[in-house]
């Protein structure tokens, strides 16, 4: 139950992430600095699972990763203890390149995981990949969007997707404006297909903007409160782009 959106290239990387979770589930520690085998990366925690769904580091490499709902509804059985997906965004963000990072993830063994997507982008490009619990493989995107949903599934996906093509229009890409549009409105009168949702027992519990440039990597994060869905004052984590220390900035969004 996430959406994202991105443009990449040029030098530059913007990318908006919607996280959707049950609402019994803990408030999430907003983004903060760790280094990681040498690499200094910036990420968001879940406590009750111990990861993240999205990582970004100081080369600029972006890894950002949903649950593969489609393909777990397929499943006879998942793995009867399976290791946290929230893991594999913090180790991939471990490394230098989208290179290095397409490798590891190659390496990987996935059987201790329930189905996800996972992308690994920086300013220049995205790689894109699903497991399905019983198959590993590339996913080129068809465009800068994905989303997900657990709840009527094919019927919320579509009707997302047709929200991003109509603002998109004849453009190659989303704005940053336009991104942040999709990402918080509520057109529809079904809180659920929205992707700022609400269902009876889960919501959006945050909406985070990545930006990459020539200077600075800086992730952006506000949390969602409850039943209102609305944006708590915004929380940005900076670091210069392959050197120096963390710059912090609170600010809220209009």
């Amino acid at each position: 139950m996430c959406t994202a959106t991105w443009s990449v290239g040029g030098g530059n990387l913007s990318l908006y992430f919607n996280r959707d979770e049950r609402k019994s589930r803990s408030e999430a520690v907003p983004p903060v600095v760790m280094d990681l085998d040498g690499t200094r990366l910036i990420a968001a925690i879940d406590p009750d699972g111990g990861g993240t769904w999205l990582a970004i580091n100081e080369y600029g490499l972006c890894v950002f990763l949903l649950n593969n709902y489609g393909s777990e509804a397929q499943l006879a059985e998942v793995p009867i203890n399976p290791r946290s997906r929230g893991n594999l965004p913090i180790t991939l963000a471990s490394c230098s390149s989208r290179s290095k990072a397409r490798a590891k993830l190659e390496e990987e063994s996935f059987g201790c995981y329930r189905p996800f997507l996972v992308a690994i982008a920086d300013a220049e490009g995205i790689d894109f990949y699903s497991w399905s619990g019983k198959a590993f493989r590339a996913s080129p995107p068809e465009s800068g969007f994905v989303t997900t949903s657990s709840y009527r599934t094919d019927e919320i996906q579509k009707y997302r997707e047709l929200r991003y093509k109509d603002l998109l229009g004849g453009k190659s890409a989303l704005g940053p404006e336009d991104m942040k549009r999709l990402h918080i409105g509520t057109p529809h009168s079904d809180a659920a297909f929205n992707p700022m949702m609400l269902r009876r027992d889960s919501r959006t519990r945050s909406v985070s903007h990545i930006t990459v440039d020539d200077e600075h990597v800086s992730y952006h994060y506000q949390a969602v409160k409850g039943e209102d869905r609305s944006l708590r004052g915004k929380v940005t984590v900076s670091l210069p782009r392959n050197e120096g220390v963390e710059a912090f900035d609170r600010e809220r969004w209009d």
